[in-house]
């Protein structure tokens, strides 16, 4: 074949005929094969013979010749027909000749007789021989001489030939010719090529479940995901549903959740009481993303289901979560996230158990999380029959520690525990109807002892700069110190050695428990050389003075203490490290110059945090009931430092 262009010289214009090397090879050698076809020997014929094989047609002829001449040869001949064969539908080239695209292949230019003897013989190569295909419709790409025949035989409605391509493409290739799929869906006859007993040759070819057999004929999945509640597949719905029936009730867990699916839908021949039935088939071979469906059947106990709460957190427990799974029904629930999904899966056998609750086995415990021993032990997630969400830190099967229970009616409990027990400070929260009870207290082995209304979060310094804050200790003109607080951000900076306090007067709040934070960002320069940190004022009853409670950071030195100062004898006690003058210690939890400090008082214990890591405990009960006396909060600076705060709470 020749292809005609133009070439420019200077200003002249003129039209150049490009020679293709291929077709003139093809042709010196089918030339040479007509001089030497009955004196040559075998394998040089069949040498000159794929020199030529890109006419396809004639190259099949020429073997047919040569079948009769050497007929010792002839199995090998017909196995290697098909091979050279298939060039007939193959695109040789793409060619442009003055400006119109030409695709270049046998098939194109062969007559009608010429293309009914090709493709009768294709039929019978494929059948023996799917794989064949795939040399065809991928050797070169994509192939657009191979859609010219797909569109032909739709045209001609050629229902067998179309029924062994799509066996043969659903075998061997890695996807399937959409143009079948996509042509014949407004065709009866063609509509489904494939039958049961083909998908059953498809799933065995491949070792895959029925539903996927079929899918691979389908060009879509029957759902855009099998971990999604209720998008089905927008393409033909229902497309072998019948067949899909078929997997769905031979024990294919996946094809009884979308055949169910799709019988809600509308989408099959069944009615959508029918669905439920496969859908409990579906969740009791471990599919627990099909409970959402099944849980909105109304009478659950003609499927055999007495308890929907224990069927329901029976399955859950009994399902292996994979990443995808976790995925898509965390994707797929949105704020309806299961309360068994937990945070730390995914739950394989060794994170998860039953915590039974002696003479109440209807309230049996499923727990999700950290175990030691045989034992909740850690942090956990936990549910029970009745919706009720236990999380938080476990010891010996018992919330011990920072949790939160959340009621499956409404009601919802935030704080410490000790020995499954409320114990110390909790924020407290009861919904009923949309509307909230917020209260904030401390307990003692489940009894509320203290209560206050109160609840007060500084989230903005504007905030505190304009209803609370009061600069005391240091005068504001001090000149070697400079506090300010610009568009809700407080700044600091001092250039001596001495410290600063900043006090917001909260007298009203006295509260046992609290819980008290500060965002610090240091700047470089004067990283090493100062400190900064939380101010706490109480009122321990000793006079006019207030104390100082202060957990203080080393910034520089990757350090901290927590110590306290008494005005009035004008004595320091060190909490951390007492041993050592100003109680430092060392911490890894630092995070260069930007770290957020909090201070939880929690009864007679005090916790300190470094950037959401626990730090140091103390146990201040020998003492009687100290640092209950809330006077106020703050800040504090020490050293020539300086930096901004952009945040604070407390509560």
């Amino acid at each position: 074949m020749n292809s005609v262009g133009t070439v420019k010289t200077g200003n002249e214009t003129k039209v150049k005929i490009y020679y293709d090397e291929r077709s003139a090879r093809a042709l010196e050698a089918y030339s040479a094969f007509l001089k030497k076809e009955a004196t040559g020997n075998f394998e040089e014929l069949m040498a000159l013979v794929a020199d030529f094989d890109i006419a396809g047609y004639t190259a099949v002829k020429s073997m047919e010749r040569l079948k009769k001449r050497f007929p010792a040869k002839r199995d090998l001949i017909d196995v290697a027909m098909p091979f050279h064969g298939i060039n007939f539908w193959k695109e040789v080239g793409d060619y442009k000749i003055m400006n119109e695209s030409i695709t270049a292949s046998a098939y194109l230019y062969a007559d009608d007789a010429q293309k009914t003897e090709m493709n009768n013989l294709l039929k019978s190569w494929i059948d023996d021989f799917p794989h064949l295909l795939g040399h065809i419709y991928y050797g070169y790409g994509d192939n657009k001489t191979f859609k010219m025949l797909l569109k032909d035989l739709i045209i001609k409605q050629d229902k067998e030939f179309l029924h062994n391509i799509a066996l043969s493409a659903a075998i061997a290739l890695p996807r399937y010719p959409s143009i079948i799929a996509e042509d014949t869906k407004d065709i009866p006859s063609l509509r489904q090529l494939l039958t049961f007993d083909d998908f059953e040759i498809i799933r065995r070819y491949h070792n895959i479940s029925g539903i996927k057999a079929i899918e691979k004929a389908r060009v879509k999945e029957f759902m855009k995901d099998h971990y999604d509640f209720f998008k089905v597949s927008d393409f033909e719905a229902d497309l072998y549903t019948e067949e899909l029936k078929k997997y769905a009730d031979g024990g294919d867990a996946e094809a009884m959740n979308s055949y169910g699916l799709h019988t809600l839908k509308g989408y099959t021949k069944d009615t959508k009481e029918a669905a439920y039935p496969y859908l409990k088939k579906a969740a009791d071979a471990g599919l627990p993303y099909t409970l959402k469906l099944l849980g909105k059947h109304k009478n659950l106990k003609q499927l055999g289901i007495n308890d929907w709460g224990v069927y329901k957190r029976e399955m859950e427990f009994k399902a292996e979560f994979n990443e995808k799974e976790r995925a898509y029904i965390k994707d797929a629930w949105g704020d309806e996230i299961p309360t068994f999904f937990g945070k730390n899966g995914p739950f394989t056998p060794d994170r998860k158990m039953k915590i039974p609750q002696p003479g109440k086995p209807e309230s049996t415990i499923y727990y999700y999380g950290s175990i030691k021993n045989g034992k909740a032990d850690g942090f956990g997630n936990a549910v029970d029959a009745s919706d009720n969400l236990y999380s938080g830190y476990w010891v010996d099967n018992q919330l011990h520690g920072p949790g939160e229970v959340k009621t499956g009616d409404g009601h919802s409990f935030e704080g410490m525990f000790a020995n499954g027990k409320k114990n110390g400070y909790a924020y407290y929260n009861y919904l009923k109807k949309g509307k909230g009870k917020f209260h904030s207290g401390f307990y003692e082995d489940d009894k509320l002892i203290y209560k206050s209304e109160d609840y007060k979060s500084l989230r903005s310094w504007n905030m505190v700069g304009n209803k609370y804050w009061q600069f005391s200790d240091i005068p504001a003109s001090y000149a070697n110190m400079d506090r300010t607080i610009d568009n809700g951000v407080f700044k600091f900076k001092s250039t001596d050695e001495g410290y600063s306090w900043s006090i917001a007067e909260l007298n009203k709040i006295k509260v046992a428990a609290y819980s008290y934070g500060v965002f610090y960002k240091v700047n470089k320069k004067g990283y090493d050389n100062g400190t900064c940190g939380i101010l706490i004022d109480i009122d321990e009853g000793n006079g006019k003075a207030k104390s100082k409670l202060l957990y203080m950071i080393h910034p520089g030195k990757q350090k901290f203490c927590l110590r306290l100062y008494n005005p009035n004898t004008d004595e320091w006690t060190y909490f951390t490290n007492p041993n050592s003058s100003g109680g430092w210690m060392a911490s890894s939890d630092f995070k260069g110059y930007d770290n957020f400090l909090r201070l939880d008082k929690l009864g007679d214990d005090i916790f300190l945090y470094l950037n959401g890591m626990p730090v140091f405990s103390l146990k201040i009960s020998t003492s009687g009931k100290p640092l209950h006396g809330f006077a106020g909060i703050g800040i504090v600076q020490g050293g020539v430092i300086s930096g901004t705060s952009t945040d604070i709470f407390f509560k």
